[in-house]
């Protein structure tokens, strides 16, 4: 028998051999998450350790830290460490430290938030989808806010961005990208938690308010840019109940810049009445905030309140009847004080219904806010982090 020679050889064994299985490979997205710090170091390795394992790249940008924020974090893996010295532009910063991202989505954080387990699941989820089927922009519509241990608001947030539909970071301070800018914008149940040290709420909005009016004394590079640094300063001054100087602010605004936007500033506008005892003033400007961002149960439980103490009761019952049926995937990007979803309505059917002599209605609102924690709000996924 003749020997097979080498080409042979390699021509008998290709038709005997079964064929090789096709495998499509599918590249699932990496996902980059981006902070900007200065002197975080008592609560760097709480963020960081809440983020464990979720992220192919950390990226922190530090704005000349002189405590352990920086030799904290390269102790978490996939952490790289960037220098920009402080020029008064959060959004500077922030863009840079998107520039450094190589994920195909990217998450922004600060160091004194925190992401719970659920935050977990969620993303893990959005790490199993093609990246041609992600958003540009995922919302957290769960975003608590804590000052001194309470649980005080929430909002919805834009969080996670698709890099390759990232716009950019606009303007100096209380930086933002204009959902607007996005066509596919996606809402999740990502909660994130924000607890600022107590010792650190008045520096901050101090240093807030300080960058603002020298901005606003400097020329602005456009008309959009001057209505958001104004609209921020007396949001910054009614925050820290300077309500003279946020009065002041927001009528210029009006009559500056007229409604850009208009129901925030009437929003703020009314809070600000009703804390002076004005009540025809207050109720004007509610008036004028519903159907805006502001439409979010405060508004409600104020016009509710307005109308118990010089108008119509009955007007009054269906005010905070609207504010307890809202949920928080309705509540748009202005901030809701978390009371004012159950505690504060049910408080004030309660003496509404006592006033209207509605003794069974009454017992049943008041079995209600009996089960009600000031501060709190329902959710099973709810971490507690000293300050």
């Amino acid at each position: 028998m003749r020997a097979l020679a080498s080409d042979e050889t390699l021509r008998f064994f290709d038709l005997i051999r079964p064929p090789i299985p096709y495998i499509k490979i599918i590249m699932l997205p990496k996902i980059s998450l981006c902070l900007i710090t200065k002197n975080e170091a008592t609560v760097i390795e709480r963020c960081l350790r809440s983020t464990r394992d979720l992220f192919d790249q950390i990226v922190i940008v530090d704005s000349s830290s002189t405590d352990e924020t920086i030799s904290l974090a390269r102790n978490f893996q996939n952490t790289t460490c960037f220098q920009s010295s402080w020029k008064g532009d959060f959004s500077a910063l922030r863009n840079f430290s998107f520039a450094q991202a190589t994920g195909d989505l990217v998450m922004w954080m600060d160091a004194d938030e925190v992401l719970s387990e659920q935050s977990r699941k969620t993303l893990l989820k959005l790490k199993e989808r093609k990246t041609e089927e992600h958003a540009d922009v995922y919302c957290s519509y769960r975003y608590y806010d804590f000052k001194d241990g309470l649980h005080i608001n929430f909002y919805q947030s834009p969080r996670i961005y698709r890099r390759t539909k990232f716009k950019s970071w606009k303007f100096r301070v209380h930086e933002m990208t204009p959902l607007e800018s996005y066509k596919k914008i996606e809402l999740i149940d990502f909660p994130v938690y924000h607890y600022k040290p107590k010792n650190r709420f008045q520096a901050n909005s101090e240093k807030c308010l300080k960058l603002l009016r020298e901005v606003l004394k400097g020329e602005m590079e456009n008309h959009e840019a001057k209505a958001h640094y104004s609209l921020s300063l007396a949001w910054e001054y009614g925050t820290t109940k300077n309500f003279k100087a946020a009065k002041k602010v927001a009528l210029e605004y009006l009559n500056t810049f007229g409604g850009f936007p208009r129901h925030q500033i009437s929003f703020l506008l009314g809070y600000i009445f009703f804390q002076e005892g004005d009540l025809k003033a207050s109720k004007r400007f509610f008036l004028e905030s519903i159907g805006g961002a502001s439409d979010v149960p405060d508004t409600l439980n104020y016009l509710g309140i307005i109308e118990r103490l010089g108008g119509d009761p009955e007007v009054a019952i269906q005010y905070h009847l609207k504010a307890l049926s809202f949920r928080p995937t309705e509540v748009g990007y202005q901030r809701s004080f978390i009371d004012h979803f159950r505690f504060i309505p049910l408080l004030q059917l309660s003496i509404l219904y006592e006033k209207l002599k509605l003794h069974g209605k009454k017992k049943l609102i008041f079995d209600e806010l009996s089960k009600c924690r000031r501060g709190f709000v329902d959710d099973p996924d709810f971490p507690l982090y000293q300050n």
